[in-house]
């Protein structure tokens, strides 16, 4: 049996109450959704353990902000692909976006 629940949603009392039922069966919740007010709804109101932001096709720098955030709450990131890649180059590719070596080293 699985100790963790992916919840994608797009609206906000729904993603609330499956991660309230996820709670009270004691998963581990991980969110995902492609709007980004959702998602910082979410961080803000809810009690997730892992979000899930889907960057495949955008052109902007969000990558770097995103490590920006972490890094000052104090979180961890990891990047994840459809592909097997090689541990070295996603280490390289954080340090080269600006993540700490504390976060790298999660990688």
């Amino acid at each position: 049996m699985d100790n963790y629940v992916l919840i994608q949603e797009n609206d906000f009392q729904k993603a609330r109450r499956k991660i309230n039922e996820a709670r009270k069966n004691g998963k581990a919740v991980i969110f995902s959704s492609n709007d980004d007010e959702l998602n910082r709804k979410i961080l803000e109101k809810e009690n997730v353990d892992c979000l899930l932001i889907n960057l495949a096709g955008r052109k902007d720098s969000r990558v770097r902000q995103n490590i920006k955030l972490c890094n000052k709450n104090k979180l961890k990131m990891t990047f994840i692909s459809k592909e097997k890649q090689d541990t070295y180059n996603l280490k390289s590719l954080g340090l080269v976006l600006g993540m700490p070596t504390w976060m790298t080293k999660e990688i």
